[in-house]
């Protein structure tokens, strides 16, 4: 069977933004290309940033192009990895597809957000033929191998019922997988230097991803939708072998390990680090990886170091323990300053993720994570303001009038504050107003310092807008500038 499987971007209006750009393999994507192909399938890939910039962000170039792929190749069979801000793209490209040949393809959207809400996206996009809950790729290869889409477990048509859907459980040995298919992608604009992967480091990154899952569930993430409660782990022989053909097949500076948490077996990744040492590529990459702050200890780090980790993402979220229990995270401001200590003495930047707008957030407690900001110095900072995602508790607590108000495109963490959305101890006057300000006076200027502190003597037009920026903000601001943790 030809199968295409499709990878959308938010709406434009909504995408891109700015400068920043990751440009990565969709990884899950990548995984089921790979047992397609291997069971004998014909598979294509489109992914859409990649193809918008190609076409230089062209839309209707780029939507020319989709329509000569489909033409060209005849897909039997198209599947749409699906995220909430995508969901209106991946409506719009069905649509697309259907007006070209009527009820003769099959159109498959999976991913948290038809994971979260099926019929709905059923009853929202009637050009789709059915959704996959949970996670996808062996739920695909059935219907790809069987030619249908009914009564199988894990996909829903419009037509199923409560008690006629099966659930599939996840598959408890991820090693079954292939390693993913990376010639079906466009890897040069991908391993190209950017600094988007390894924040703010201008390095040629693969993402890989080792792990699926998270020990913990907090109230406002979706990834536990497609990657399952707990943690499933590839053996360190296979990540091995999928950082040896990476190495092999590109020209490669680094890795970003994008599980949830890449700790979560710390024995496994002490053997990941020595056999990283042993191989010699402790010296030839840097790599980058997440972390919760409860899992860093002193001595893991020192090793995670000498195997070449140089960054490491925490969750820090807030400086309050009070919403560090309300979100669910288990953690404490005091373990996450110390792993931020930790990281520091091991010699390793943090890149600090915080969130504003939780429920219950109070004004001081957002001068709070102003301070702790200031007091751990991060090398990368991302500051937003926390979105109900579908599926996650803190959705599921809005109001119907709320959800009902929604566009999907709207529920992303590019760092605006959703209009109507504020679970705060705040007015919404005085919410906006707090959110805007941290923005304008704090994230964006240490943004900008932060990637003229990495670009060194870089002088491409990235680096004068940045500088440009910086020197403004500063010549208005000076004692504002005085204050960020530069």
């Amino acid at each position: 069977m030809n199968i295409l499987l499709v990878h959308p971007t938010p709406p434009r209006g909504y995408w891109p933004r700015g400068v920043f750009l990751p440009l990565c393999v969709p990884t899950e994507m990548a995984h089921a290309a790979a047992l397609l192909r291997q069971q004998g399938h014909q598979v294509l890939v489109e992914q859409r940033d990649i193809r918008l910039l190609q076409c230089e962000f062209d839309w209707d170039t780029a939507d020319a192009r989709f329509m000569t792929l489909l033409q060209e190749h005849d897909p039997a069979m198209v599947v749409f990895f699906t995220p909430t801000a995508t969901a209106e793209e991946t409506f719009r490209l069905a649509g697309m597809i259907r007006t070209r040949s009527a009820d003769a393809t099959t159109i498959l959207a999976c991913g948290p957000h038809p994971t979260a809400l099926p019929e709905q996206t059923l009853g929202e996009c009637p050009n789709l033929t059915a959704v996959l809950v949970g996670e996808w790729e062996w739920t695909l290869l059935e219907a790809a191998h069987q030619g249908r889409t009914k009564g199988i477990a894990g996909l829903r048509t419009p037509s199923c019922t409560n008690a006629e859907w099966l659930p599939r459980p996840v598959c408890t040995d991820l090693d079954k997988l292939p390693p993913p298919a990376w010639d079906l992608f466009a890897m040069e604009p991908i391993t190209r230097r950017q600094r988007w992967l390894i924040r703010w480091l201008p390095l040629r990154t693969l993402n890989l991803r080792t792990s699926r899952g998270c020990p913990n569930a907090c109230s406002y993430c979706a990834a536990p939708l497609t990657a399952g409660t707990g943690v499933r782990l590839h053996s360190v022989d296979y990540v091995m072998a999928m950082l040896e053909r990476g190495l092999n097949s590109y020209p490669l500076d680094a890795v970003l390990f994008e599980d949830e948490t890449f700790a979560a077996d710390e024995g496994r990744l002490l053997q990941i680090c020595d056999a990283m040492r042993k191989r010699g590529w402790s010296e030839r990459l840097r790599w980058a990886c997440c972390l919760r702050t409860d899992q860093a200890r002193p001595a893991l780090l020192r090793e995670m170091k000498a195997a070449g980790c140089r960054q490491i993402e925490y969750g820090f979220e807030t400086a309050s323990d009070r919403l560090l229990k309300q979100i669910g995270k288990n953690t404490t401001c005091e373990q996450n300053l110390a792993a931020a200590r930790y990281t520091r003495e091991a010699g390793m930047r943090i890149f600090a993720n915080i969130m504003f707008g939780l429920p219950g957030e109070t004004a001081d407690d957002m001068d709070n994570s102003l301070g702790f900001i200031r007091a751990i110095r991060p090398e990368v900072l991302s500051a937003t303001a926390m979105i109900p995602l579908p599926g996650t508790e803190l959705y599921r607590n809005l109001s119907p009038e709320l959800k009902s108000r929604l566009a999907w495109g709207d529920l992303h963490y590019f760092g605006d504050a959703l209009e109507g959305f504020n679970p705060t101890a705040m007015s919404d006057a005085l919410w906006n107003r707090k959110f805007r300000q941290v923005q304008k006076y704090f994230v964006k200027p240490l943004l900008w310092h932060q990637l003229l502190r990495d670009a060194g003597d870089e002088s491409s037009a990235d680096v004068q807008f940045w500088k440009k920026n910086w020197r403004r903000f500063q010549r208005r601001h000076p004692f504002k500038a005085l204050r960020l943790p530069t």
